[in-house]
């Protein structure tokens, strides 16, 4: 079993104290030196909640094997919508045999649940049509959607906003381009003007990077 690094262990913090209290923020002694709200709120939500499926390590342990092996599984649609299914069973070959990868899994960081948004964002971006109204329209907002959610696990992940964007701009024009980069901040608001009222300053995401 691999220890718990200094993140690991204050996600863990994090998604307790949130189980416990309603309360998305670590107490003062546990913060060191850093503020309470210092982390951002994707993976310690998704900690609490398997651990109120069981409060074992070894079923968090369990669950990020499980969202690695739908990565793999990503790359292989992802791969196949851009390339064909030749390429989508590389990919998938590749993936699962990476050893980042399979390193990855059991440790307890955020990368391997945001590294699974980010596939499924992709999907949606790049995915094309079917018999469904206009449904690359639908396809965007939902991968917008996904980026959202993948930067509250990750903040930096707004650095990939404009390449969504000049994508969008480039294949729908400037009106779709607008609506989805304001759905996009549209569902960080909530959270951010939370940490405005709690810490008295703007702060996007998180104080610190995940």
């Amino acid at each position: 079993t691999k220890p718990l690094t200094h993140d690991a262990t204050e996600y863990l913090e994090l998604a307790k104290n949130f189980n416990q209290t309603g309360h998305l923020e670590l107490p003062a002694r546990k913060t060191l030196m850093i503020e309470s709200y210092g982390r951002a709120p994707g993976y310690p939500m998704w900690l609490a909640f398997l651990l109120r499926i069981s409060p074992t390590l070894s079923w968090i342990r369990i669950a990020e094997a499980l969202v690695g092996l739908l990565n793999t599984y990503l790359f292989f649609l992802l791969a196949r919508e851009v390339f064909g299914v030749r390429a989508g069973i590389v990919a998938f070959i590749l993936s699962s045999f990476y050893i980042p990868f399979i390193v990855l899994a059991p440790v307890i960081l955020s990368e391997n649940v945001w590294m699974c948004c980010m596939l499924i964002s992709f999907w949606f971006l790049l995915r094309k049509g079917t018999a469904i109204v206009r449904p690359a329209i639908i396809n965007h907002i939902l991968s917008f959607v996904v980026l959202a959610i993948a930067t509250l696990i990750r903040p930096g992940t707004a650095f990939l906003l404009p390449f969504y964007l000049l994508f969008i701009f480039r294949k729908r024009g400037l009106t779709l381009s607008i609506f989805l980069f304001a759905l996009y901040f549209l569902i960080l608001l909530p959270w951010n003007i939370h940490l405005y009222r709690k810490e008295g300053h703007p702060i996007f995401v998180a104080s610190e990077g995940g």
